[in-house]
């Protein structure tokens, strides 16, 4: 039923939104980009020319082969680097034909690796076979020996990873990264023009990784090699060690180039979030890539659109930075009054590229002309941080925020610090409530979960984390829901999650369908259970005062013992498989119904009040209507009906209100649901009559509680009584 109740999603980008189908389609070397644009590699996949060159783009075979030593060499150096730094495994060559050149399939852990392997085969520098620790590239026809020494694996924390080959007696240590890691390793920083290329394939929402190497000194390595086994063999701290070690390796790298590849979006992405934003579900986007690419994914699967004012939060330097950054914001936005209406906007859409500098984005938020410079750092409401009277006023600003047509850009760092203490929490959450989408970005897996973390005992409600691969793992178990996507980064999500799913535009049949209908049906069962019982018992606790609670009981024992057993029980686990207020498709067309869930409509403390109150009232009629009418006698005899002819009377008809109760509260009305009510009252009174008969139930009861014309009356006014009662109640007051 939770899955009907969610109210944040937190979903990874790569291989949950995107296919996690890498094609290499640019690259930057020696300040020069090679590789067609959007629009031209878009041509060359419509005519399959894509698989040549650089998506179809045969410059750099050219240039290898024919341009002059220096650029040769430049792009060789590349590609081979590509070839080399990976953990891909080559599988056994396949023909293309009588005349075609084999085909190599190579298959690996990281679809980024694999890809970058297949781009370099497509240039003619081909990864052709490893064995054990040994590497083959041909290289235009050249067969290159490699042997790996050492191979420093790509962490979440590290964000690149390393390779130390020797080839032609020499050793090298080659490194390829996240572009803001790589650039504090290079002896040299990046140069202004590799910078904008950076940028510039960001913007196209390209990931991008910066490669680099350098020459290592035989004897310094033997040295090196001795630390690093050491502390593979450490039995305490054994990862920072690791990490220190291998630090210590990757240090004064010479930049060799960088590459960009792309990553489409899964089909249906932009409809799935879309009618997610529209059911009142907020979308939260955590992932590692840089903030423009991200940004400019959050365009191309609608969760950022135009019109929609982008803040951007980065490269904060501490926590009273980022809380004195979120205030200054914050009180900008609450006196933007367009943000509450239609925005205007410029004529081209917002793009990741109007956040690139400082000047764009950050500077207006750090004091700008648009911001207040009188304004303080508010502090943290009193108490607890995660109070249930904290969490009711954040849920109240999340309900104001959705009309408010902002999106947040925010980079690892800032949420770090985000993530400090109270304060910078609460100014945090604050802002990100406001929001209508929130993307964050270079993040570690235990950031993702610390966010999942952060909205859960902030704000109290149901969290979704969605991803698809090991890095994700802590994320989906920390939410409420986890649902793990399978993918090409293995199966660690989905065995970790609660459920799993293909693709990512399954959430909305997920959420709209299954999850809707699970929690208005729980809920129904839930609140019918307790009304049933309660009818049933009130009339006890009725007997308890008019007998002053002597002990003396009402219902002669094997009705209560198996009332719920066999015949209330039925019909409402019947109606809570099977009942239905809209058709499934109606569901996905209008997702605007969902907003049941998160608001507790079905089931809250009215509601439940509402039910008990229900429950009393018809034991009270049930137990009063007998007891007031059954003072004289019921027949010529004389004879006056006793206590269990009383307590027998009132239970038939606590079962016939409970049964139209149910059917007051069923949303359709099926042949089924009429046949299994009728039969279940139908059953009710002939099992009375076989106990009778058997022996457990006093002697002639009854017949006549079924064929005296006085309690034939009481009992038939009892039923209309109490059906003016439920016709009045209306479904409203149940809804």
């Amino acid at each position: 039923e939770e899955l009907g109740q969610v109210e944040f999603v937190l979903s990874d980008k790569t291989g949950t939104l995107t296919s996690n189908n890498m094609e290499f389609v640019r690259c930057s070397i020696g300040g020069r980009v090679y590789g067609p644009d959007q629009e031209t590699a878009f041509i060359n996949r419509e005519a399959n020319r894509h698989k040549r060159g650089i998506c179809g783009d045969l410059t750099v075979v050219n240039e290898m082969r024919h341009g002059s030593k220096t650029t040769s060499d430049s792009l060789k150096r590349f590609f081979t680097h590509m070839a080399v730094c990976h953990t891909v495994i080559p599988d056994k060559p396949v023909p293309l034909g009588a005349h075609g050149r084999e085909k190599i399939p190579y298959h690996g852990s990281s679809p980024d690796d694999v890809g970058l392997v297949e781009a370099a085969a497509r240039v003619g520098v081909r990864l052709v076979k490893k064995v054990n620790n040994t590497v083959w590239v041909d290289v235009l026809g050249v067969l290159e020996k490699f042997e790996i020494k050492q191979t420093l694996e790509f962490t979440s924390e590290r964000k690149r990873m390393s390779v130390i080959v020797e080839h032609d007696n020499q050793v090298y240590c080659l490194t390829k990264g996240a572009d803001n890691v790589m650039n504090t390793l290079l002896r040299k920083p990046l140069r202004p023009d590799t910078q904008v290329h950076l940028s510039c394939f960001a913007k196209e929402g390209l990931r991008t990784l910066v490669m680099a190497s350098k020459k290592v000194d035989p004897k310094w390595y033997e040295q090196w090699s001795a630390e690093y086994k050491a502390a593979e063999c450490a039995l305490t701290d054994r990862d920072d060690k690791l990490a220190a070690v291998a630090a210590q390796m990757e240090q004064q790298l010479e930049y060799v180039g960088c590459s960009a590849v792309e990553d489409r979006l899964q089909e249906g992405v932009p409809e799935t979030i879309a009618l997610l934003k529209e059911s009142g579900i907020k979308v939260w986007v955590l992932t590692g890539d840089k903030l423009d690419n991200a940004v400019h994914v959050g365009y191309s699967c609608k969760m950022l659109t135009d019109g929609m004012r982008i803040e951007a939060i980065r490269d904060v330097q501490s926590p009273a930075h980022l809380v004195t950054v979120l205030d200054n914001l914050y009180s900008d936005l609450m006196t933007a009054p367009e943000l509450t209406q239609t925005v205007v906007v410029p004529t081209h859409p917002v793009t990741a590229g109007d956040m690139s500098s400082a000047d764009d984005i950050r500077q207006p938020l750090l004091g700008g002309n648009r911001v207040s410079d009188r304004l303080t750092v508010k502090p943290v409401c009193g108490g607890d941080f995660n109070s249930a009277d904290n969490q009711r006023r954040r849920r109240a600003v999340a309900a104001s925020g959705a009309t408010m047509n902002l999106g947040l850009a925010i980079d690892g760092q800032s949420v770090t610090h985000a993530l400090a203490s109270d304060e910078t929490k609460e100014a945090f959450l604050r802002v990100c409530l406001l929001a209508k989408a929130v993307v964050l970005c270079r993040l570690a897996p235990k950031q993702k979960a610390q966010l999942v973390r952060l909205l859960r005992d902030g704000l109290g409600v149901i969290t979704v984390g969605v991803g698809d691969g090991a890095n994700d793992v802590s994320m989906i178990q920390e939410a409420h829901i986890g649902i793990g996507i399978r993918g090409k980064e293995g199966s660690q999500a989905v065995q970790a999650c609660d459920y799993a799913i293909p693709q990512f535009r399954f959430l909305t049949p997920l959420f709209f369908q299954h999850g809707r209908v699970a929690y208005r049906r729980f809920s129904s069962f839930v609140c019918y259970n307790l009304y049933k019982n309660v009818c049933v018992v009130s009339a006890e606790v009725f007997m308890g005062l008019n007998s002053g609670f002597s002990g003396q009981i009402l219902f002669p024992e094997i009705l209560t013992a198996v009332n719920n057993t066999i015949w209330t029980s039925w019909p409402c686990i019947f109606n809570a498989l099977f009942d239905a207020d809209v058709p499934k498709q109606h569901a996905l067309t209008t997702p605007s119904i969902y907003g049941a869930g998160p608001s507790d409509a079905f089931f809250n403390p009215r509601v439940f009040l509402q039910w008990v109150i229900f429950g009393l009232l018809h034991g009270a009629a049930a137990y009063f209507i007998p007891a007031l009418s059954l003072t004289a006698a019921s027949d010529g005899s004389g004879r006056v009906d006793g206590l269990w002819c009383h307590g027998v009377l009132t239970f038939h008809m606590c079962m016939l209100f409970v049964s139209l109760r149910l059917g007051m509260d069923m949303m359709v009305w099926r042949r089924s649901h009429v046949w299994i009510m009728g039969y279940s009252v139908f059953f009710y009174f002939a099992c009375v009559c076989f106990f009778e008969q058997g022996g457990q139930m006093p002697q002639g009861v009854v017949t006549a509680s079924l064929v005296t014309p006085k309690l034939l009356l009481i009992f038939g006014g009892g039923v209309a009584m109490i059906m003016v009662c439920v016709c009045a109640d209306g479904r409203p007051c149940f809804l």
